[in-house]
């Protein structure tokens, strides 16, 4: 090893003597702030999150429509009528097919549904349509016809969230005894 090289070496040792505490502190402060600064998930994720990790299953669980919910600004539109204990309530009596009520008439609804990934489809509806609020059921029938994806709320109740033109838009039911 040459003479300038042992000086250099030399002067770099002392430099981090010297700086050594304030240098580990440091060092420690940024490796805390960046291990700290991950990027939360978004509480509600429309892109089809589901319910990953659970035994959850929509089988033999029945739910009533809160309404219709603008994902951006949490609007929230209810849809006539209002009063009706039974109307816009759906049981679901497997993985595949639900059944529901929008005011005196019935739905029959075939559906596919992904549990991993989130991803529900609607592959027909059928049903009654006699005495339908000719605006707020033909709304309903079209949005069920749109749905793209899920979630399931583990909140009290529980909120089913189907939600429709990319994640824009959902369907928000809570759950329902029996």
């Amino acid at each position: 090893m040459t003479t300038q090289s042992k000086n250099l070496l030399s002067k770099m040792q002392g430099i981090l003597r010297k700086g050594t505490v304030e240098t580990l502190c440091t060092l420690l402060l940024i490796l805390f702030v960046v291990a700290s600064c991950k990027e939360p998930e978004p509480i509600d994720k429309p892109d089809g999150n589901g319910i990953k990790g659970t035994e959850t299953t929509l089988q033999g669980t029945k739910w009533k429509l809160v309404g219709i919910v603008d994902a951006r600004s949490g609007d929230l539109q209810k849809l006539e009528p209002k009063d009706c204990n039974e109307c816009y309530t759906i049981i679901y009596e497997s993985d595949s097919a639900f059944i529901g009520q929008i005011n005196i008439n019935t739905i029959c609804v075939k559906y596919e549904i992904n549990y991993e990934v989130g991803i529900f489809h609607i592959i027909g509806i059928g049903g009654t349509e006699a005495l339908d609020y000719p605006d707020d059921a033909h709304l309903y029938r079209q949005i069920l016809l749109e749905i793209q994806s899920f979630i399931i709320k583990d909140t009290y109740p529980r909120k089913l969230h189907l939600y429709y033109n990319d994640g824009k838009n959902y369907l928000e039911y809570d759950e329902k005894g029996g």
